[in-house]
């Protein structure tokens, strides 16, 4: 998801004001900019126990 330059970010509200996500986030991470898949894979890799660094 790629959002626009705010200093505010609402999760779950869609674009007529419902708010259909009544759940919680266990964790997000938000980035300054559009990262790659093998990026997104390192990250979910590393989320996994007795991970400890991301190779390049």
């Amino acid at each position: 998801m790629l959002l626009p330059e705010s200093k505010y970010v609402t999760l779950g509200r869609t674009a007529i004001g419902d708010w259909p996500y009544s759940g919680f986030l266990h964790s997000l991470k938000v980035y300054a900019g559009v990262i790659q898949e093998e990026e997104v894979l390192q990250h979910y890799q590393m989320s996994k126990p007795g991970k400890t660094t991301i190779k390049k």
